[in-house]
């Protein structure tokens, strides 16, 4: 008698587990802007990476990736490859059938080649809808923060040791409502954002997330 064994990946509702809150992000400097905001994505949707040299300002290079994953809003460096985030939206800006449940952070090689993809957990999802992923980039302790369009909160991921769906350790209130974000490599702990309300750049003091979410 021959035996079988089959591996499902379920995607059926089940009750998600309440998200621990962390410390909340300390604003520590507030820069005015004239402008402070990022537009909604054409469609159709084609992204692609402009590169800039950082003193003269002059465009150095572009590297086009192209239709069919989404609007690619950020990307960072780590761990020798580049991360990307290509957000989905429900109404402007979107491309149906795709909807902010199909945002996606893709992983690629240093010569732009795909190779790995995750979806966003349900607990993000349910926060960012109708909009999407805004800003991201992986901080000092490792995990990758997340902001959305418009609530001022950060989301606390990282890679799943299975499956394709990052893990939700955290979520962290800031002061920025969503949009983009960066971390400044010379002051470690400390996170940059903006502000549409008051128009401005706002630096903020992050506390760092262990895997358990504190």
């Amino acid at each position: 008698m021959l035996g079988a064994l089959l591996l499902l990946a379920s995607t059926a509702a089940t009750p998600a587990a309440a998200v621990p809150q962390g410390e909340a992000a300390e604003t520590v400097r507030r820069i005015p802007a004239a402008e402070a905001r990022q537009g909604v994505a054409a469609v159709p949707q084609a992204s692609s990476v402009e590169i800039f040299d950082p003193l003269t300002l002059a465009h150095k290079r572009t590297v086009s990736l192209g239709q069919g994953t989404g609007s690619l809003t950020w990307i960072d460096w780590h761990d020798g490859h580049w991360w990307g985030m290509f957000a989905n939206y429900d109404a402007k800006g979107g491309e149906p059938p795709r909807d902010h449940r199909y945002t996606t952070l893709v992983k690629f090689d240093p010569e732009w080649r795909r190779t790995e993809s995750w979806a966003l957990p349900a607990t993000i999802l349910e926060r960012i809808a109708p909009m999407s992923i805004s800003g991201g980039g992986f901080g000092p302790d490792g995990n990758l923060w997340l902001s959305g369009h418009d609530l001022p909160e950060l989301y606390v991921t990282r890679l799943p040791k299975g499956g394709a769906t990052l893990d939700h350790i955290a979520t962290v209130p800031m002061e920025a409502e969503g949009q983009a974000i960066d971390w400044d490599e010379s002051q470690p702990g400390v996170l940059w954002g903006i502000s549409r309300k008051s128009r401005a750049l706002i630096a903020m003091r992050v506390a760092a997330i262990d895997s358990r979410g504190r």
